[in-house]
């Protein structure tokens, strides 16, 4: 049997646990960041009762999910024609069939509570997993086989006392929680649940089908309307700036517009989102960079659309959340920030070669009238493979519709020779269309983002698609991830990463460890940017620290990294080099770097004698074992220079 992806193992579900870090929004990276709205969660914006009678008005009389029903045999269908998912489907879910439900215990849920090995998380992510694939094997077979085994695993799920995940469980209360708490883990079970519901309709059992609406409204519709008449006191995410904003929001949305008899609550329910979801936005910066990186722009933001696309459907197009700048700019994060087509630096909690979300790229594309060209797709890609909102909402979208918002179009992408994203420092540097070569990612930023790591002045450098010189990414989550001990771990500290060591340090945590740009210079034939990365380093003696970067676009492409560091006093100095492929010295001082058949040069000068380390380091991304080449200063010196010069190699 193949493995069920984990969503609670590609996903942070430890917010809480971002507060107690100070892990805050940070605007511009010269900005600090300011109190964090979720102390301020008692203060939510109230919806205007004229707007929730304008909204209702726009209802239907009566609910509607998200999904096509078995009955529209046109959206099965064209969801089947994807022959590998169809065949992947079935056979998982014939396996699922012959396997017992995953059990978790009180004891396991708080063992898992104290130890964070999420254990208890992966059990009960498997269960929402068996029901989404069972449901989507009954949409493309059509046969009723596998029913029961839908009914079985929908009463299951709706017993569980609560849905808060064991991972969200600060409060340690475990399944005897005296409130009905909404997270993360409740909004994605529950919209799951009642998609489930709309899709197979009748061939449910009123029993079941009634055993989901009385859930759902004890754990989802009563909790947010009680507070939101501020009839207790509101959760944090409500108006935080990052993902739980919009994927909590989204499965209430989610929920409401399925089950809920009522159209003046539903309307209630859109009209505080209206007022709610905009802190969200507020959590990027101006430009639509994503500090969170690209699997939480994939997550977040794909809730966004999704409870977007979801209101839109609702209120017959009349509500409309695709509306403003920020939102546009956001939409075009992932293809600004590609290297080559499906490639993009794994900074920050990102995965390594993350897997592009073309069906997102697809509403994206028709919504905001782009002209992107993306295809349209029915699967999703693996991080909702356990949401069947998600390929409800892939299902029904309309591409023959009109664009929803148009002003500003696409982003001038400066003839697609590069990205740069002033206020959150991150620069893409590509060749001319057509060329092959060498493509550049870089970013400056902060080390106080949520999600983020200790990288300032990191770098990726890919060669025909594959990233040689790399940002490794996300760990494999644990307890000690989302802890005090985060930036202990060597991937998400700064010595798992192609910056420099100073004085014997690495990079400090925190906003105060920031990047200043200090010059920029684009044009068609090479790049430079300067970027002061000295706040980075708690070192007294240190004067400051220079790293510029030179893409050339001549033949193949040239990337050259120097960096300029000066002391009061002399002090040890070096910088690195990250890659998840394999390294081997050529002579001294040049390396050759290659993975997969593609290989880059690496030449390394400095006014000092140096040594270059290769060794793998103790931590793992989740992406595997990664190769450290450590470029050191043999003598400590009061003012150094150390380049690094890449070009294309031979392929092996």
């Amino acid at each position: 049997m193949q493995k069920s992806p984990s969503v609670f193992a590609r996903l942070s579900l430890l917010a809480g646990a971002w507060l107690g870090l100070q892990l805050a929004f940070c605007g511009a990276s010269d900005t600090p960041p300011p109190s964090g709205p979720a102390a301020k969660a008692s203060l939510l914006p109230v919806p205007d009762p004229a707007r929730i009678r304008e909204i209702a008005s726009f209802l239907d009389e009566q609910p509607r999910g998200t999904g096509p029903s078995l009955d529209d045999r046109k959206a099965w269908d064209e969801l089947a024609r994807d022959a590998d998912l169809k065949s992947k489907t079935l056979k998982r879910a014939e396996g699922f069939l012959n396997e017992p439900t995953p059990e978790v215990s009180e004891a396991l849920w708080m063992q898992s509570i104290r130890s964070r090995d999420r254990k208890a998380d992966g059990l009960i992510d498997k269960r929402r997993f068996r029901l989404a694939t069972w449901v989507l094997a009954e949409g493309m077979e059509n046969q009723g086989r596998f029913l029961p085994a839908i009914e079985k695993e929908i009463g299951v799920i709706c017993s569980e006392p609560t849905w808060v995940a064991p991972s969200l469980d600060s409060r340690a209360q475990g399944f005897q929680s005296p409130e009905q708490l909404l997270d993360l883990g409740a909004a994605m079970v529950s919209w799951t649940l009642v998609t489930a519901d709309s899709m197979l309709g009748d061939r449910l059992s009123a029993t079941t089908r009634q055993q989901i609406r009385d859930r759902v409204r004890e754990r989802i519709i009563l909790p947010y309307l009680e507070k939101t008449r501020g009839q207790g006191k509101p959760e944090w995410w409500r108006i935080d700036n990052y993902n739980w904003n919009a994927v909590v929001h989204g499965g209430v949305v989610g929920v409401a517009l399925a089950v809920d008899p009522s159209r003046e609550e539903r309307a209630e329910v859109i009209a505080s989102v209206e007022k709610e979801l905009p802190y969200y936005l507020q959590g990027f910066p101006s430009d639509g960079y994503s500090w969170e990186g690209m699997g939480y722009w994939k997550y977040g933001f794909g809730h966004y659309v999704m409870l977007s696309e979801a209101i839109l459907r609702a209120t017959q197009g009349k509500v409309n959340l695709y509306a403003g700048e920020s939102a546009r700019l956001v939409a075009q994060f992932p293809r600004r920030f590609e290297l080559v087509p499906k490639v993009y630096p794994a900074f920050a909690d990102s995965q390594f070669m993350e897997e592009p979300s073309l069906w997102l790229y697809h509403i994206i594309d028709h919504r905001y009238g782009l002209g992107d060209a993306a295809p349209r797709v029915c699967k999703v890609d693996s991080i909702f493979s356990t949401f069947l909102y998600a390929y409800g909402t892939a299902m029904t979208f309309d591409s023959s519709a009109a664009p929803v918002f148009t002003e500003g179009g696409a982003v001038d992408r400066g003839h697609k020779l590069r990205d740069w994203f002033e206020r959150g420092q991150v620069y893409i540097g590509r060749l001319p269309e057509g060329a092959a070569g060498l493509t550049l990612g870089l970013k400056g930023g902060n080390n106080g983002t949520r999600h983020g790591h200790c990288d300032l002045g990191s770098y990726v450098v890919a060669m025909q698609g594959q990233p040689l010189i790399v940002d490794p990414g996300a760990t494999q989550y644990t307890g000690a991830t989302f802890s005090a001990e985060r930036y202990q771990n060597q991937i998400i500290g700064s010595y798992g990463h192609s910056v420099p060591k100073v004085a014997g340090d690495v990079q400090r945590e925190g906003w105060p460890g920031r990047a200043i740009v200090t010059g920029t210079s684009f044009a068609d034939d090479a790049d430079v940017i300067t970027l002061d990365i000295s706040r980075g380093y708690q070192v007294a003696e240190l004067r400051g620290l220079l790293r510029r970067f030179d893409y050339s676009r001549a033949g193949q492409g040239s990337v050259t990294v120097t960096d300029q560091v000066e002391f009061e006093t002399p002090q040890a100095f070096g910088t690195a080099m990250a890659t998840y492929g394999e390294a081997r010295e050529e002579q001294p001082g040049v390396w050759i770097i290659s993975q997969k058949g593609e290989a880059v040069r690496v030449e390394i000068t400095a006014d000092a004698p140096l040594t270059v380390t290769n060794e793998t380091l103790k931590d793992e991304s989740r992406a595997g074992k990664v190769r450290r080449l450590g470029i050191d200063l043999n003598a400590p010196s009061a003012k150094a220079t150390i380049a690094v010069k890449i070009t294309p190699a031979a392929k092996l």
